[in-house]
């Protein structure tokens, strides 16, 4: 199971500040953590299955996550910050059988997960909150938006021959941007691909952990041409790569 996805739900949280507590994780570099902000989110799912000829008759599972993220506050941005994700999860199974018996048995464990986020401060150039990959602002087409101009590309993703495109808008939170710093293992989840990042035609991957601008086009998105569908993150550069 990857924790991941509970973490991104648990930040995607917009709820006032449940407690305080001493920092659980600090700031690099400039940034001080000032106090921890405790995060709670929780859900429950059902399913039942049922058998009409064997027992057991019928088998109702139940799931509970919840996840509690200690956000560090910071002083100075940018900078890159570690949350502690702390994820408790319960699976309740009922079995109930033709004459009548039931059972039922509980199984339950608990993780905790660092997750590094690179936080900035939000600039007028920068696409709105909530821009996806999807949204018409990224829309790979032939053409770009008649008046708008295409965004200046990273001098990092030039510099290694890259292309730079947008994964989608990083997460707002406390009016600070918020992108999550990406692993291999983390690609398949596509609401943890946040921020600018570079791509290349021999399916390089590079992120840049900052927010999307205007002007800016989507992954595997040529202006003029179109979009390349032969390209996957495949070839992973840079510090994460490794992870």
């Amino acid at each position: 199971m990857k924790f991941q996805s509970l973490f991104l739900c648990a930040s995607a949280f917009t709820g006032g500040i449940v407690g305080a507590s001493p920092s659980l994780a600090t700031s690099k570099a400039a940034a001080a953590s000032l106090a921890t902000k405790t995060r709670i989110w929780s859900t429950t799912e059902s399913s039942v299955t049922y058998y009409q000829f064997i027992n057991p008759r019928k088998i109702t599972l139940i799931t509970t996550k919840t996840v509690t993220s200690y956000e560090p506050s910071v002083a100075t941005l940018p900078t890159t910050v570690t949350e502690m994700v702390v994820s408790h999860v319960t699976w309740e199974d009922r079995i109930s059988y033709s004459n009548g018996d039931r059972s039922t048995s509980i199984t339950s464990f608990v993780a905790t997960v660092p997750e590094t986020w690179a936080v900035a401060k939000p600039q007028p150039t920068d696409l709105p909150a909530g821009t996806g990959a999807g949204a018409a602002e990224l829309q790979c087409s032939e053409e770009l938006n008649p008046g708008r101009p295409e965004a200046a590309a990273d001098p990092l993703c030039t510099a290694h021959g890259l292309k730079t495109g947008c994964q989608g808008q990083c997460a707002l939170r406390d009016n600070s941007w918020w992108c999550f710093e990406m692993h291999e293992r983390d690609y398949t989840n596509a609401a943890l691909r946040m921020g600018r990042a570079c791509w290349g035609g021999n399916l390089e991957f590079r992120q840049l952990n900052t927010p999307c601008v205007v002007g800016d086009v989507g992954m595997a998105c040529v202006p003029g041409q179109g979009l390349n569908t032969s390209w996957g993150a495949v070839n992973w550069e840079g510090p994460e790569a490794a992870g």
